[in-house]
């Protein structure tokens, strides 16, 4: 049971003007991307890769932007940021890939990356909207 101390506690505690977020990890999911680029890739260039090999290809592009993500500052260099991870995409995709332009490659890739909200962010969310926290 809460004690006066308790409660006087809380009301001195102080409340934080923003809670900051990071988005992957904390409030939404990576999808597998693998099977969504195998399809993209069969749709668009009419190329067949297993999952393994999407996979790989994906794990070498996700590795690279996590590398340079803070190269994507504003949106001309997010851009060239993209391309030349599609770049290395299609460099780590087997045979025929290597022939792929590196935009309709990007533009597949981008097609192949889905994210999911974790079941909970939504109520923490309006949670602390209702507590007049601002969210960064």
């Amino acid at each position: 049971m809460p004690t006066s101390a308790d409660s006087a506690s809380a009301a001195t505690t102080p409340r934080p003007a923003a809670i900051l977020l990071d988005a992957l990890g904390t409030l939404v999911a990576l999808e597998p991307p693998a099977p969504r680029l195998r399809a993209e890739l069969a749709r668009r260039f009419g190329l067949e890769v297993t999952e393994e090999q999407a996979a790989r290809a994906i794990m070498a592009e996700i590795a690279y932007y996590r590398a340079h993500l803070d190269d994507g500052r504003d949106e001309a260099a997010l851009a060239a940021l993209r391309r030349r991870c599609a770049e290395v995409l299609r460099s780590a995709l087997p045979g025929d890939c290597a022939r792929l332009e590196p935009e309709p490659l990007l533009e597949a890739l981008l097609a192949s990356l889905r994210f999911s909200a974790f079941p909970d962010v939504r109520p923490a969310l309006e949670s602390a909207r209702e507590r007049g926290q601002r969210l960064v």
